[in-house]
């Protein structure tokens, strides 16, 4: 595992950690998620993520999550940094750092031969912070919403 910073637990997170992921879902989407739907969310992720969140003196700072890929292209699996998001406060980074340390030693553990993440276009500190931990661009991610068929 990664150096340690002893102010910065990261471990599973737990149902009970859903009241605080929520509002920290909320900012990212930019609308309104609450506890239940969090939740829900939670639950269906886990069979295919791994759930994580940063304690800092005793409060939730962020969470993250990590997927892990099987894929036709290659003999090995590559691992996906899903989520990775850290309240606004003064330690951002440091849980930052603790926080991708954690999810590399993790996605190697499970066989992982790359590590990929997506980030905002216009999130600077954090390209700054990935390309300072080793991340190099890598291809282009391309979006479309998908409209919802009606069921009749």
């Amino acid at each position: 595992m990664p150096q340690r910073d002893p102010n910065i637990i990261i471990r599973p997170a737990a149902i009970k950690d859903a009241r605080k992921i929520a509002p920290m879902l909320a900012y990212i989407e930019n609308q309104e998620t609450d506890l239940y739907r969090t939740l829900e969310r939670m639950c269906l992720a886990r069979p295919h993520e791994t759930l994580l969140v940063a304690e800092m003196d005793g409060e939730v700072a962020g969470f993250a999550a990590l997927r892990v890929v099987p894929t036709l292209s290659a003999e090995t699996p590559y691992a996906e940094i899903t989520e990775l998001y850290v309240a606004d406060k003064t330690q951002r980074e440091r849980i930052g750092r603790a926080f991708t340390g954690h999810l590399e030693a993790l996605a190697r553990e499970k066989g992982a031969a790359h590590l990929v993440l997506l980030t905002g276009l216009r999130n600077t500190p954090s390209k700054n912070l990935y390309r300072a931990l080793g991340y190099r661009d890598y291809a282009l991610a391309m979006r479309k919403t998908l409209k919802r068929r009606e069921h009749t």
